[in-house]
């Protein structure tokens, strides 16, 4: 998809609906339109007009297409053969999403918002409408993957396959994939029993929602840990109702409860947490009687977490996530995923799985490869055949599979 900017976007989208109009409906051409407003779009010169727009004519040049854009949508407005064309659609999704229309009638003012302003699930080309924008990944689409693995003791005879795969535009947040794609592998049975993640899927929402199906995440939290020596992973508490039992200096609180709105309140004697040496960097705040420990079960579970990640065991079991890094490259150069030759959310959805089918479909012919090789060393005929057809197999697959063109990021 070609990268297009917002002089681009509104001079593309009034050209095809110019099309589209003369195309479908001559009469209304002819008698709604003047000659010098469609000659600024529809010839073969205008293309290089708004391609080649100085940096200091951009924002007239912008408030010029605007302007054009909302005297189309409001001529044709009324006239229902015209409205219901998807490239007036566009019209009217272009001056929503770029302009701020203001008054109305002959008091009608339209301005450009500020890029800032713009919503990431803008149209990025009209060509492709679906297609959406992410300020890291850019404009396209992006590619949601599971895929099983090994740790230790690797065996060639098994192969590690992706088990779920699904297409969203750019602009969509990684944080809400999660639930969908443990939902879509349980409905086939083949759902694990412990996921690792990313940062962005590793929310404490979407740690507790995968708990009650069952799916341990393993994922570091986002952010940087709080400052100080002391947080609440380093006091003693009652698994059951997660009440402090001990402070770190091993001082027992005088009271602990349960407020209106659901935080936790911990009580202890002030004199004693006065003369603590370790008050500076205590969570633990003096009042006017007492001292207290206010906290919720959310932040219990996040300061428990962020010390785990500290331990040897959970870099241990996370420093398994960076091969779907892996997987990523060979879907991009293997099968050529990076780039395809299709539009619209349904045909990449449609070609991406395919793809991945395919690199499924080439693991599981080195895993035979594997499993059948040591029977074909030692049967000289059957060596010089079979193992050659399965070579030829595993080259057609990565030849057919490697033709395609089209943005979409993993």
């Amino acid at each position: 998809m070609r990268k297009l900017g917002r002089i681009r976007i509104f001079a593309t989208t009034i050209r095809k609906f110019l099309k589209k109009l003369k195309r479908k409906h001559p009469d209304l051409f002819d008698t709604s339109l003047g000659s010098e407003f469609c000659d600024r779009y529809l010839k073969k010169e205008s293309d290089g007009c708004f391609s080649q727009v100085k940096p200091s004519e951009a924002s007239r040049t912008l408030d010029e297409l605007a302007h054009d854009l909302l005297h189309l949508v409001e001529l044709f407005s009324s006239y229902d053969k015209v409205s219901w064309l998807s490239e007036y659609k566009l019209l009217e999704r272009v001056l929503s999403e770029q302009c701020r229309v203001t008054g109305s009638g002959t008091d009608t003012k339209v301005e450009i918002k500020l890029p800032k302003e713009v919503s990431p699930d803008s149209m990025q080309n009209p060509s492709d409408p679906d297609a959406g924008y992410d300020s890291y990944k850019g404009q396209g689409y992006q590619a949601q993957i599971m895929e099983t693995y090994q740790t230790e003791n690797q065996d060639k005879k098994k192969p590690d396959l992706i088990t779920y795969v699904d297409v969203e535009p750019a602009y969509k947040h990684d944080a809400n994939a999660l639930q969908p794609a443990i939902d879509a592998v349980r409905k086939r049975d083949c759902c694990p029993e412990e996921l690792t993640c990313d940062t962005l899927y590793g929310g404490d929402d979407s740690v507790q929602e995968a708990a009650a199906k069952g799916v341990e995440v393993v994922a570091p939290l986002a952010g940087h840990a709080p400052s100080g020596d002391i947080n609440l992973s380093n006091f003693t508490f009652d698994e059951t109702t997660h009440f402090v039992t001990r402070c770190p200096e091993d001082h027992k609180p005088d009271n602990v409860c349960r407020t209106r709105t659901n935080r936790i309140q911990t009580r202890f004697n002030k004199k004693t947490c006065c003369a603590c040496p370790r008050l500076e960097n205590c969570p633990v705040q003096p009042g006017k009687k007492a001292s207290y420990l206010r906290y919720d079960d959310k932040t219990l579970r996040l300061n428990r977490r962020r010390a785990y990640e500290q331990t040897r065991e959970f870099k241990d079991r996370y420093r398994w996530r960076a091969g779907i890094e892996g997987t990523n490259s060979h879907l991009k150069s293997d099968v050529r995923a990076k780039r395809l030759r299709v539009r619209g959310m349904d045909s990449v959805r449609f070609a991406v799985i395919l793809k991945v089918l395919g690199l499924n479909i080439m693991r599981c012919v080195k895993a035979l490869y594997a499993s059948l090789h040591p029977y074909f060393t030692q049967i000289y005929v059957l060596k010089n055949t079979t193992v050659t057809r399965i070579n030829k197999l595993y080259a057609i697959f990565h030849i057919l599979l490697s033709k395609n063109m089209y943005s979409c990021e993993f």
